[in-house]
């Protein structure tokens, strides 16, 4: 997506009980980037753990949600990094092949790869 171009990607944040079970309490920073044959979403979670966050896709939307946890036995002095619950939504304008979305974490950022359905051809008999 490039400033002067209509957007092919909505971002949303969540205020779903459903998903974050709760109020969010914070939103993590998003970058996505269009290729010419799929939208890679990439999320900053650094500090959640994997079994803290969750996605999935429904109704056209890519939902993300997750919580960020204190670490136990730690006494902060100082802190900038919102704890608490998370969650982004994403609808997307081009068509999706929703069957098809993967996602992988490293490095505190999780990078979710949303293929974009191709034209389907027919062959003729």
């Amino acid at each position: 997506m490039s400033a002067g171009h209509e957007q092919d990607v909505e971002v949303t944040s969540l205020r779903v009980p459903t998903l974050a079970e709760g109020p969010v309490d914070w939103l993590p920073p998003v970058d996505i980037i269009e290729t010419p044959t799929a939208f890679d979403v990439t999320i900053e979670v650094c500090g959640v753990s994997r079994e803290d966050i969750h996605a999935g896709f429904e109704e056209g939307r890519l939902s993300v949600w997750g919580v960020r946890r204190p670490s136990e036995g730690e006494t902060h002095h100082y802190r900038e990094r919102r704890m608490g619950r998370f969650a982004r939504a994403f609808s997307f304008r081009t068509p999706v092949d929703e069957a098809g979305v993967s996602a992988r974490l490293a490095r505190g950022v999780l990078t979710l790869t949303v293929p974009k359905r191709l034209p389907r051809r027919i062959p003729l008999a």
